[in-house]
């Protein structure tokens, strides 16, 4: 699955649509693995989806954001902004931005860390001062946070 792109070039268009369907309803899969290669590729797939089909993407989105499996969930985070550059700026404020800050409350230190640096990398989408309208507030309550890795990737 890691030329999924090469694949996808090689079909038409609703051949990639069929596929990468597929794809969106592995994220539901039981199995760990599964779903974090599934999260990691779905941004190949978002530009063949329609509009209910991206509704669904969203919703398995943030299902699996609050996975048990801490690593399913930093998968998630490592791969906001992959998926972001694929969306207009409406979605990304609309859909992905909710489950950006409601992985900054994650329980796990690390899949905050990889949140903080992922929304570093939005001012190229949003502009700063959408970002910093919509994650100020949290950004500035994670500067008490208990782990000095996440206050200090606020400061960087």
């Amino acid at each position: 699955m890691d030329n999924i792109h090469v694949i996808l070039d090689k079909f038409d268009k609703k051949n990639c649509v069929d596929i990468s369907l597929e794809i969106i309803k592995l994220m539901n899969d039981v199995e760990n693995e599964i779903q974090s290669i599934c999260i990691q590729k779905s941004n190949y797939c978002i530009t063949y989806l329609d509009q209910y089909a991206l509704d669904t993407f969203f919703n398995n989105l943030n299902n699996i954001s609050t996975s048990q499996n801490g690593h399913v969930r930093a998968v998630v985070a490592e791969s906001l902004y992959n998926i972001a550059e694929k969306l207009n700026k409406d979605t990304v404020i609309d859909k992905l931005l909710p489950i950006c800050l409601q992985m900054l409350r994650d329980e796990n230190n690390l899949v905050r860390l990889v949140v903080i640096q992922e929304l570093t990398k939005f001012d190229k989408i949003l502009g700063p001062d959408i970002l910093d309208s919509k994650i100020s507030p949290t950004l500035w309550d994670m500067t008490q946070d208990k782990n000095w890795r996440v206050r200090l990737e606020i400061i960087k």
